[in-house]
């Protein structure tokens, strides 16, 4: 028994003592090669500090490399000041102790994926005191809340951007039982245009809808929740546009959450500068008239 222990104790060091080799291209929106990105490596071994960390950059092709290292698991990370990094790539590398273990192939590097930053323009940024997405009261029996995009407070009933409507039957249900929900989010003389994609800096001409459904029936097995959430390009009534993250928590407080971004100069432009995002309209305007040119 002894025996099997120390073979068992010593598979595992030889586990974090793996022979490491790496091969990766950096490209950006287009395909095309990034040079000069600054790549680093962390990786877990049997140092003192438990991970060893190295740092290259790619070259003319994209390409970047390590090699002659040991450890169990890699992390990639990449960063080029005018660039932002995708988090749909994977950055991390299991080389042993895992049914499937990561294989380099020098033959086919991993790629990894850059968006070049463009030209941003001055925004309304909504969101918490403390950041993150704000929190509205919703009633339960579907009576419209309206809220501005411009102020981020609610409004009168035909004053606000966004108008929230939720129908939730959950009085009475035990912790963890289904119950019928469904929560409707609509623009008023405008549209929602749900969107997926990682860098929504861009907001459509068209395909909008006025207004969005999320239904949750109790009836549903698998994949009932209580709470559930979505990402839009909004097109206000009043012609502007924002792109907005909302989610619907349809249970106890009972309220939702949004995070948006509006350009009130009418262009669809929706990258966000953190030097240039504004909490409401007095701030922004304000901002433009000690700068006109931004809104040219």
């Amino acid at each position: 028994r002894r025996k099997q222990i120390g073979d068992e104790r010593q598979k595992g060091l030889n586990e974090w003592r793996t022979p490491i080799a790496f091969y990766g291209k950096v490209v950006d929106e287009a395909g095309t090669p990034v040079q000069g990105v600054r790549v680093d490596f962390g990786c877990n071994d049997l140092s003192v500090s438990g991970t060893s960390n190295y740092q290259t950059t790619t070259d003319a092709n994209g390409l970047f490399s390590i090699t002659g290292i040991k450890g169990k698991l890699l992390s990639v990370s990449l960063s080029k000041g005018d660039y932002y990094g995708s988090r749909r790539d994977n950055h991390y590398f299991t080389y042993a102790g895992e049914n499937m273990n990561f294989v380099p192939d020098i033959r086919s590097p991993v790629v990894f994926h850059l968006r070049r930053k463009a030209k941003a323009e001055p925004l309304i940024h909504i969101q918490a005191i403390m950041g993150g997405p704000k929190g509205f009261r919703v009633a339960r029996d579907g009576t419209p809340l309206e809220i501005s995009l411009t102020t981020g407070q609610t409004t009168s009933a035909g004053q606000g951007d966004i108008r929230v409507q939720c129908w939730t039957d959950d009085q009475g249900k035990s912790p963890g039982e289904h119950y019928d929900w469904r929560c409707r989010i609509s623009v008023p003389n405008g549209g929602l245009l749900q969107y997926t994609n990682e860098f929504p800096f861009e907001a459509p001409l068209d395909g909008y809808q006025q207004f969005d459904e999320i239904n949750m029936p109790a009836s549903i097995e698998k994949g009932w929740q209580r709470n559930a959430g979505r990402s839009y390009f909004v097109k206000l009534g009043s012609g502007n546009y924002a792109r907005m993250t909302f989610k619907m928590i349809a249970g106890g407080d009972h309220f939702c959450q949004l995070e948006s971004f509006l350009n009130p100069s009418g262009s669809r432009n929706l990258e966000a500068d953190p030097s240039r995002l504004f909490p409401d309209v007095e701030s922004y305007k304000a901002y433009i008239a000690t700068n006109p040119q931004t809104a040219k």
